[in-house]
């Protein structure tokens, strides 16, 4: 297992290096018509070639821009939910001690889930500043379009 995160963790840091390179050689902007999950490759010159085609750094566009679907609209919608299915738990257990067990454990998982998920971008921050990641267009990956 630690052979495997060694291996994941060098292969994450040359995909930085070699990503930094590549925006450096191409300074290609996000297209603002491009409003999938990829935003490459969407504007087109007069020959039908793209005018901004897809490289490596648009893959960190890509996991931006995952990370904040699943934190703004899974995560939260989830949390809520189970806030409220565990309030519901309560409030009916009528003096079962079980069934208020039951919704005081659903609320506290909850609220640590959601500690945990927006936790995760303090965790990522501390993590690119410690191998030392510099975006080369300036941008920072928590403000990537």
């Amino acid at each position: 297992m630690k052979k495997i995160f060694l291996i994941f963790l060098v292969s994450l840091t040359l995909l930085f290096i070699f990503s930094n390179t590549v925006l450096a050689e191409n300074e290609c902007t996000v297209d603002p018509k491009a409003t999938g999950i990829v935003p490459c490759g969407v504007s087109k010159d007069s020959n039908g070639m793209p005018t901004c085609p897809c490289n490596i750094s648009f893959f960190f566009v890509m996991l931006a821009r995952i990370y904040d679907f699943l934190v703004k609209y899974i995560a939260t919608t989830l949390a809520t939910i189970m806030i409220i299915v565990g309030a519901v738990f309560m409030m009916i257990s009528a003096g079962n001690p079980s069934l208020a067990g039951t919704g005081r454990k659903m609320v506290y998982s909850a609220i640590i889930g959601m500690i945990l998920v927006f936790g995760s971008w303090l965790i990522v921050n501390a993590l690119l500043e410690l191998i030392g990641y510099t975006p080369p267009s300036g941008v920072n990956w928590y403000s990537l379009p």
